[in-house]
């Protein structure tokens, strides 16, 4: 049930931020493309109209790295199928760590959401390439597991009374990102501190793939598997300055109860802490509260 609950969750968060992406897109496209031998051109720079934010972004060392038109042609079956052309620039920045990163910048999308996705792809492939990879290694794992980020959002209920206040703020929150003094200074940011720049959380799901083992073996690999979870969230808060977000949730593939009768183990830390989750449907809500006087 709780493998149910969780990628139904996740399936409901990733179509939320697609369909706000398009919302979001639709409003700004007038302004920022025109038509040109039945192709639409976004021809709006976003290195100068967005130079201010960009230095607050990047620091005063950031460079672009290559431009590129990029032509797109839609499927028939899209709504609109019209071929449209955009411009793409690589930007070169040093982070917090004296190390080179990259950023995608587009001149289709709202910079805010760019910055949304740029946080939500860089800081949990860091954590996954470096302890969900290591911790878990040799532990058989089904194609359900996964390591997802998200910068807070309201995605569950968001309509309720008790929820408007949170997802009012936590969209004011995203948008203001393009604006240079409230956006986020990636010369400073890096995976060990992105949860005290920006209200973000991870989301891991393990799925033991133990189809074939005896009941003995299963236990084993069971216990073996939640030794090595409490171990890596040990080290992922340790590297994160004891400031970790995450929802974590063990369960194997078939849905069947784990050698202790329970359907699944779960472990919920907000800024470091480890916390007792009533439902682990509202840990976005949990995450939003722990922010409470910090980013709203």
């Amino acid at each position: 049930m709780r493998l149910i609950t969780i990628s139904f969750l996740v399936v409901c968060v990733l179509v939320v931020v697609t369909l706000s992406a398009c919302k979001d897109k639709d409003n700004a496209l007038n302004q920022i493309r025109t038509k040109q031998n039945g192709i639409w051109i976004y021809n709006v720079d976003f290195t100068a109209k967005y130079k201010k934010t960009l230095d607050a972004m990047f620091g005063d060392k950031w460079i672009i790295t290559s431009k590129e038109e990029k032509k797109v042609v839609p499927e028939k079956k899209h709504f609109d199928s019209t071929p449209y052309q955009y411009t793409e620039w690589t930007i070169q920045y040093t982070d917090s760590n004296d190390r080179f990163q990259e950023f995608a910048l587009n001149n289709i999308d709202l910079l805010s959401k760019q910055i949304e996705d740029y946080i939500e792809h860089y800081v949990p492939k860091f954590y996954e390439e470096h302890f969900y990879k290591e911790y878990l290694k040799g532990i058989p794992l089904a194609a359900a597991s996964f390591v997802f980020g998200f910068l807070n959002d309201i995605h569950v209920d968001p309509q309720i009374k008790e929820n408007k206040e949170r997802a009012k703020m936590t969209e004011k929150y995203r948008r203001n990102l393009e604006h240079p003094e409230s956006t986020i200074n990636f010369s400073k940011f890096s995976p060990a501190n992105a949860f005290e720049m920006c209200p973000m959380y991870l989301s891991i799901h393990v799925s033991i793939d133990d189809d074939g083992y005896s009941a003995s073996d299963k236990k084993k690999l069971e216990e073996y598997t939640k030794k090595q979870v409490d171990l890596m969230i040990t080290a992922m808060n340790g590297f994160a300055n004891n400031k970790i977000n995450v929802e974590i949730s063990v369960a194997n593939q078939n849905n069947n109860a784990l050698y202790d009768g329970k359907n699944y183990w779960g472990w919920y830390y907000i800024r470091g802490i480890a916390k007792d989750v009533r439902n682990p449907m509202y840990f976005e809500r949990d995450v939003y509260d722990g922010f409470k006087g910090v980013f709203w």
